[in-house]
């Protein structure tokens, strides 16, 4: 939920082929990074280089290209309804004609910052919960199963803000018992 929550624009134009065409690039340093992640081998071979390098990792931090890991959680910014809407649709489209299980991986901003922070976090992740249930999807909630022992974030890599492979196994488990109990 770090960085998948935005408002969707769902108006993308039509080529003569009939599949969607790309806008033009979004003039922002973000959308350039992740218009490069997606089409640029070279571009993710470079960012692989420069995190795994520790004086390049330290450059790109005092360059503000690299943001440290738990400073740089993602949240819902601006209006958090049009925003939690507008990635549900988005979702319920991709889902839709499938007997769909969604796992929702719980924003990190849960268990670190400011107070204020993690309460807008909390709000913000029932709120998405509850959108998606009562649009009719089976949700499987992660949050509860991560705060179980008491420390999250133990199932994140320390510098990263991936899963390691006790989170991984910890959400194979989850869905797996949630399957069963489904039929499946």
């Amino acid at each position: 939920m770090e960085n998948d929550l935005h408002v969707y624009d769902m108006s993308r134009s039509v080529g003569r082929s009939g599949s969607a065409t790309d806008d033009p690039l979004p003039m922002s340093l973000w959308s350039l990074k992740a218009h490069l992640a997606e089409h640029s081998a070279l571009f993710v071979m470079m960012t692989h280089a420069v995190h795994k390098t520790p004086w390049l990792r330290q450059v790109a931090e005092r360059l503000g290209l690299i943001i440290p890991n738990l400073e740089g959680i993602g949240y819902v910014l601006g209006d958090a309804d049009a925003t939690l809407t507008s990635a549900a649709r988005r979702l319920l489209q991709l889902v839709s004609g499938r007997d769909a299980v969604v796992l929702i991986i719980p924003s990190r901003q849960l268990w670190v910052g400011e107070s204020s922070q993690r309460a807008e976090a909390a709000r913000v992740h029932t709120m998405f919960v509850n959108i998606l249930r009562n649009s009719g999807l089976t949700v499987a909630d992660m949050r509860d199963r991560l705060e179980r022992i008491g420390n999250p974030l133990l199932y994140h890599f320390a510098n990263d803000g991936h899963w390691n492979k006790k989170g991984h196994r910890l959400a194979a488990e989850f869905l797996t018992g949630g399957l069963r109990s489904k039929g499946h």
